[in-house]
């Protein structure tokens, strides 16, 4: 490791290649997280738009299926009603 710092401080250009490979590094780590980020953003709003949709459906067929119960409860109890007036 003392061997490289002694090279670095005798070489300035060397350091300064090294500088810029690193900075170039980092600039490409932040790049791929800010492209992760905002795939990750516009995922979970598709995702909250699937589910909002979903939801929207269910409660449709819910409400549909409970209007159906109940007329077919209606017309039991009124069924039920004139078998026990006979």
């Amino acid at each position: 490791m003392e061997a490289i710092t002694d090279f670095v401080t005798q070489n300035p250009l060397y350091g300064f290649g090294m500088a810029a490979g690193a900075l170039l590094l980092i600039i490409a780590l932040v790049k791929r997280m800010l492209k992760l980020a905002i795939i990750a953003a516009l995922l979970n709003l598709a995702y909250g738009y699937y589910l909002q949709d979903l939801a929207k459906g269910v409660y449709a067929d819910a409400k549909a299926t409970y209007e159906e119960g109940r007329g077919k409860a209606e017309n039991l109890v009124d069924e039920a009603g004139s078998l026990l007036q006979r």
